[in-house]
């Protein structure tokens, strides 16, 4: 037997992607199922209102955390916060002014994003990663402790929200590469000649 929290299988689907990403602290189980009871067949209107709200809150909580000097809890905050907001964006189209919020909404999830990947450790890498006639910005997520060439996953999740680098570094055992956001020759060199 499979549960739906959902009626609306797009709903569903991102119930269930962030409770899926609990086990690397992308999402907390108490704060989406609170969520989720709420807003699980709602509106889009309403998801998008109550899954930025949390994001806020996420945010909110990691301002706090990191003011505080508690890093991790802050980087792991930070997380939680662009997953909701990106979460929230499945809903954007039902909105007022959908392009506006999108754009509002989108610059408070890679910001959350950023400040995640900072904390990270060790800290992401921006890189360009080159397609056609410019680049794709993006992210090297390196694996503690190691150095030198490694084989690199380049992620490319094809959704308007960033990929969290744990979902796209098989556990950190080798540097992931996310495209989602300058140009550096460590991680063009490390990439292209272990593409293999």
């Amino acid at each position: 037997m499979t549960h739906r929290f959902s009626e609306n299988v797009q709903f569903n689907y991102e119930i269930l992607l962030a409770l899926g990403s609990v086990w690397r602290q992308g999402a907390d189980v108490g704060e989406v199922l609170a969520t989720v009871s709420a807003v699980a067949d709602a509106d889009g209107q309403a998801w998008f209102n109550a899954w930025v709200e949390l994001g806020r809150r996420a945010r909110e909580q990691a301002d706090r955390s990191a003011a505080e000097g508690h890093g991790v809890s802050a980087r792991d905050a930070f997380l939680r916060a662009a997953g909701y907001f990106g979460t929230a964006l499945v809903g954007v189209d039902a909105v007022a002014d959908p392009e506006k919020r999108l754009d509002e909404v989108f610059a408070e999830h890679r910001a959350c994003f950023d400040r995640f990947l900072r904390a990270w450790d060790p800290p992401a890498e921006p890189v360009a990663i080159p397609y056609e006639d410019t680049s794709l910005p993006g992210y090297l997520v390196d694996p503690p402790g190691v150095s030198g060439p490694l084989p690199t996953l380049i992620a490319n999740n094809g959704r308007a929200r960033s990929a969290p680098p744990g979902r796209c570094s098989a556990h950190r055992r080798w540097p992931a590469v996310t495209a989602s956001c300058s140009s550096t020759a460590r991680a063009s060199s490390r990439c292209s000649s272990n593409a293999g």
